[in-house]
């Protein structure tokens, strides 16, 4: 049964979450606007969080939202219904960004309307291969198999949202864009957008979408600042070469654009992607890709 106090106050508490700059809420969020609002709404201070959750569901139209991952649930709470999948998935984390094909769509690079969102929040730091030089072998060896992917997804509404736990950069390149007017999203800028979707191509709808995105992005990319957070990056395996390989093959970079990728140095031979069937071989990059790209 509803306190009889609270429901008096219907209105005032309807009004509050119809100005609030938030449209999703945690458990914890929403306790917190109970304990800040008590004396203003005088409701007394007896009210269990529980308590205020059931009248929001009651009078104030509040739904729940159960997020399933394989190892847990994540509840949020909505007032509206079509909350962006964009705004669930920045509620998940708040250290989180857009990556890969969020950010391909996010930055106009690509003409597709993805169903897939992909939400990345960075880790620790972690040592290199057995802290000792890459070698050929451990190249060839890793990518002769299938690509790893994470089982971190929900499905919401008619898309799924995939949790990356991303390689520690401090968020190196990373940018606010506006969700609406008061509402900003973190999502990688266009140089740090296509160093990602060189390295996972399968977050960002495969390497014919990675190409079209570097033909989209030559007009707006800085590939002295591309090279510039790559070399920040100090990635393992050498994905420049892949990088340079997808700026040569758009025809839309010239051979200074190219030389500042050429000036990382080139060792191994590499991959454009994994477990490829008889590939084909680039001399400029060293590089394999497929035969049929």
């Amino acid at each position: 049964m509803i306190n009889k106090k609270i429901l008096d106050k219907t209105k005032l508490i309807i009004n509050f979450f119809n100005n609030s700059k938030t449209d999703v809420f945690t458990k914890n969020s929403l306790h917190s606007i109970l304990i800040d609002n008590r004396l203003r709404w005088n409701i007394g201070g007896n009210l269990s969080i529980n308590d205020f959750l059931f009248f929001l569901k009651q009078e104030c139209n509040l739904q729940e939202i159960v997020l399933k991952l394989p190892d847990r649930n994540i509840n949020r709470y909505v007032f509206k219904s079509g909350i962006s999948p964009y705004k669930i998935a920045c509620s998940i984390h708040p250290a989180g960004y857009f990556s890969h094909y969020s950010a391909m769509f996010l930055n106009g690079l690509t003409e597709q309307i993805p169903k897939s969102i992909y939400f990345n929040v960075e880790q620790p730091e972690k040592d290199s291969i057995n802290g000792c030089k890459l070698t050929q072998h451990q190249i060839d060896e890793a990518f002769s198999r299938n690509i790893r992917t994470t089982n971190k997804v929900i499905e919401y509404n008619d898309y799924k949202i995939y949790l990356l736990s991303g390689k520690q950069t401090e968020n190196l390149g990373i940018i606010s864009l506006e969700e609406n007017e008061v509402e900003q999203i973190q999502v990688t800028n266009i140089e740090r957008t296509l160093i990602d979707i060189a390295v996972r191509p399968n977050y960002s709808g495969g390497i014919y979408e990675v190409l079209k995105a570097y033909e989209m992005a030559h007009s707006y990319v800085s590939i002295n600042k591309l090279s510039a957070i790559l070399e920040k990056m100090n990635f393992t395996y050498p994905y420049h070469q892949a990088i340079g390989y997808y700026l040569e093959k758009t025809g839309k970079y010239d051979k200074k654009q190219l030389n500042i990728i050429k000036r990382f140095e080139i060792k191994h031979k590499f991959y454009l992607t994994y477990n490829m069937a008889n590939p084909k071989y680039s001399e400029t990059w060293k590089l394999y890709y497929p035969s049929n790209f």
